[in-house]
Order: C-alpha cells, then structure tokens, then sequence
C-alpha cells in the first residue's frame, strides 16, 4: 500500500506503477491546492483528475472538495 498527503504527481507516478505491475494499493488525500486548477499558476493541472480512477481511496479534506471529486470521478 502506497499512501501520500498531496494529490499530485507522485500519485500519478503511483498509478502508473499499478498499471505497470498491479497488485498495489494507493491512498492519498486532497486539499485545495491538488485539487483546483484555480489555486495553480495559470489556472494550470497536467493530468487533472485522468488518474484518479486508479486510486483506491481518496479523502478529501473538505465537503466541497469531495463533491468536486464525485462530479469529475466515476466511481463503480
């Protein structure tokens, strides 16, 4: 199991990994600066969200956040 504080690209690293070889779990949190393009230089997020199906768990730090999350992420 994989856990990191920030929703940035160590994660997308992580996702990559688990397509890679499978069998990992990644955990991770979100916070307004990982998880809103406005709060980046130039409204600006490589890769945002395209990697979060990949992670087992996310926990937001917020309501709003993880509304945002829902609205961006299917989860099955």
């Amino acid at each position: 199991m994989f856990y990191s504080y920030w929703f940035l690209w160590p994660v997308y690293g992580l996702t990559r990994l688990k397509a890679k070889y499978g069998n990992i779990s990644i955990v991770c949190r979100a916070h307004r600066v990982d998880l809103y393009a406005y709060s980046q230089p130039e409204n600006y997020m490589p890769l945002e969200k395209k990697y979060a199906e990949s992670v087992d768990c996310i926990y937001s730090i917020s309501d709003d956040g993880k509304k945002t999350l829902n609205r961006a992420v299917q989860y099955s």
